[in-house]
């Protein structure tokens, strides 16, 4: 793992520190529901992992970690994906409520 990967886990840890369990799971759960979404428009529109990464300007083992829940995505990414999917940013944030 890369100094820049383990630096931004620290500050990624240090960010949910704070928090409760139920907050910690509730985050989780959104995170696990964007990638759905995410993963479900993907197959809708028949595109690869890797065709989707090369529409938004990411890399293909990204989208595969945002699709499982895996990573805390970016909102520059958010918006990326949303441009390659042809649908507005808030279509991905739908399911969270």
């Amino acid at each position: 793992m890369s100094v820049w990967a383990r630096n931004r886990r620290a500050l990624a840890q240090q960010a949910l520190s704070h928090l409760d369990h139920d907050d910690y799971l509730n985050i989780s759960r959104s995170m696990l529901l964007f990638g759905a979404e995410v993963r479900e428009l993907r197959l809708r529109r028949s595109l690869s992992q890797r065709r989707l990464a090369e529409l938004a300007g990411l890399r293909e083992n990204y989208i595969g970690m945002v699709e499982r829940g895996e990573c805390n995505i970016s909102l520059i990414a958010v918006v990326a994906l949303a441009r390659a999917l042809h649908v507005k940013p808030a279509k991905l944030m739908a399911p969270i409520r």
